[in-house]
This record gives structure tokens, C-alpha cells and sequence, in this order.
């Protein structure tokens, strides 16, 4: 074998061997990806565990929490006291969904009694729907539940105030804000 085809033999090893480094040093970037990416994920579950953990121990969250279904409790109560009260003495005859039962019924909206005594009844219902769902939420730890909370205890600041501002303390304070939307809240303080 000649020079030349000894030149030409290591220039192929050498392309050969640059090419096996490059397919090389794209796994290895991969890899050391895959590691960070690892290494993020763990920091999140060790941070969601701590977030987790200061949850449990906060004594305003786990009031908060337990004020929920009470709230609702009280909220079907209202419900219950607008009906017999407002409601009921506002409208005449039976509920009777059929066609002519609903004319009937629209036919009573005529004056402003019964259509805010309808309104404060639905508005009653949400006060009694909204906490319970929201309880639900914030037992699964859902985003959600915990948005759901803070509109519910605002709505029951305009109800009773000490209820509703209790409630929205409890969920509105930094760390559990944290735990429910993220680290990305630690900073709004």
C-alpha cells in the first residue's frame, strides 16, 4: 500500500472517528438535558412535599378549610329562610313544571317583591353551592378549588364580613397561595 492510500485510509478513520465523537457528544448533551430535567422534577416534588407538609401544619388553612362546608351549612340555612319567608309569600299555587305552570309562574314576576325575592333566592343557592364545591377543590389541592374559595369567602365578606374575611385570610396568605398556583406567587407578597 502506498503513502497516498494510507492518507487517504486515516483521513476516512479520522472522519470516522469525528463523526462517532460528535453522535457521542449529542448524547452526552442529551443525557446531561435529561439529567437537569431530573433534577428539576425532584426539586419539584421535594418543594411540593414541603409546600405540602407547611399546608397541614398551618393552623388558618386548616380553618379555612373547615369553615367551607360550614359556610354552606349556613348558606342552605339562608336558602331555607329566604324561600319560607320571601318566596313563598310572594308567589301563589304549587311548582308545576309543565308549560302552562311556568306561564303562570312568569305571569307573578309583575311586581319588584317577587322578582327579589327570586333573586336573593338564587343568590342564596350559589352561597350554598359555591362553598361546598369549592371545599371539594381545595381537598384535592386543585387550582380551581382554591380560586372557587377566594370568590366564595369574597361573596360572604358582603354577607357577613367577619365569615368572609376569616376565609379569605386563610387563603389568600402567602404560603398557601404558593402551594395551590406555583412558586411563581412567592414573589407576590
Amino acid at each position: 500500500m502506498g503513502f497516498r492510500d494510507q492518507v487517504v485510509a486515516e483521513k476516512a478513520r479520522s472522519e470516522g472517528l469525528e463523526a462517532e465523537v460528535a453522535q457521542l457528544t449529542k448524547r452526552a448533551e442529551r443525557a446531561e438535558a435529561e439529567n437537569a430535567r431530573l433534577r428539576e422534577e425532584l426539586e419539584g416534588l421535594r418543594t411540593g412535599a414541603s409546600e405540602e407538609a407547611k399546608l397541614r401544619g398551618d393552623a388558618y388553612f386548616g380553618i379555612g378549610q373547615v369553615m367551607l362546608p360550614i359556610v354552606g351549612l349556613v348558606g342552605a340555612l339562608l336558602s331555607v329562610l329566604v324561600w319560607v319567608n320571601g318566596v313563598a309569600s310572594s308567589f301563589y299555587g304549587q311548582l308545576d313544571l309543565s308549560a302552562g305552570g311556568v306561564r303562570r309562574f312568569l305571569r307573578q314576576l309583575d311586581t319588584a317583591e317577587p322578582v327579589l325575592a327570586l333573586l336573593g333566592f338564587v343568590a342564596c343557592l350559589l352561597l350554598t353551592a359555591s362553598p361546598l364545591l369549592a371545599a371539594l377543590g381545595v381537598l384535592r389541592r386543585r387550582k380551581w378549588g382554591w380560586h372557587l374559595a377566594v370568590v366564595t369567602f369574597g361573596l360572604w365578606t358582603a354577607c357577613f364580613p367577619p365569615l368572609g374575611l376569616m376565609g379569605l385570610y386563610a387563603f389568600c396568605r402567602a404560603p398557601v397561595r404558593r402551594a395551590f398556583l406555583g412558586p411563581a406567587w412567592h414573589e407576590v407578597e
